[in-house]
């Protein structure tokens, strides 16, 4: 068969798997102030459903799967999910992208899959306010979840941030020392309107320019 394509003729070799819509955390640009309605258990593809589709999506050219959420490590049996998608022939290449909380606990696992590269969800370094934006969680489990993980031999591991001009842009260069002093790759994700969309405003948003100009203040 042949590759799939978009409409720009690019071959499409990338999947993103989305195993569930739960998340333990309650993060204030994503998760709206009256919550969500999840979708029945019912409803959702079960693990071998899944598998499936990323096997047929691997017999005409995707060779590398994201699995993501919600939060992929909430849902129950994750760990032999992830390690039966490294068993597919087809499959290169298989990454998480986690906010972190569990990264801990689940790190054998992920190991055992054959899973190297990880991206967590880290919106800033600063205690009071990485709790603000969570919705409670401590920051010190997520950092040390982190580097659990990389002296398990897990890596590379990106952190991802979403920059919010007003909010959490004066840490920028906090990131970028963090992460050379942790040996992690931290990318800064543009405003979306997704989720609280109350909480949107465009005037929140700092364009690529704007954090490179910053990063060029020091660096």
């Amino acid at each position: 068969m042949n590759n799939m394509k978009d409409k720009f003729g690019r071959e499409i070799k990338y999947l993103r798997v989305s195993v569930t819509d739960r998340c333990n955390f309650r993060c204030k640009y994503c998760m709206p102030h009256e919550g969500v309605q999840h979708i029945d258990h019912s409803n959702i593809l079960s693990y071998e459903d899944l598998l499936f589709a990323i096997d047929v999506f691997g017999e005409i050219g995707v060779q590398k799967v994201r699995v993501t959420g919600g939060e992929p490590l909430v849902r129950k049996d994750i760990g032999s999910f992830l390690e039966d998608i490294g068993k597919i022939n087809t499959i290169d290449e298989v990454t998480l992208t986690t906010n972190g909380a569990l990264l801990q606990k689940f790190t054998e696992e992920i190991k055992k899959s054959g899973i190297q590269r990880i991206n967590v969800s880290l919106d800033s370094l600063k205690e009071g306010r990485f709790c603000e934006i969570t919705g409670g969680f401590n920051l010190e489990k997520i950092i040390d979840g982190i580097k659990h993980a990389q002296r398990s031999g897990i890596g590379p591991i990106k952190t991802n941030m979403v920059a919010i001009k007003g909010f959490n842009d004066d840490e920028i260069l906090d990131f970028c020392e963090f992460s050379a002093k942790n040996k992690i790759i931290t990318r800064f994700i543009e405003f979306m309107p997704v989720g609280n969309f109350s909480k949107w405003k465009e005037e929140n948003i700092i364009y690529g320019k704007e954090i490179l100009d910053i990063i060029k203040s020091k660096y």
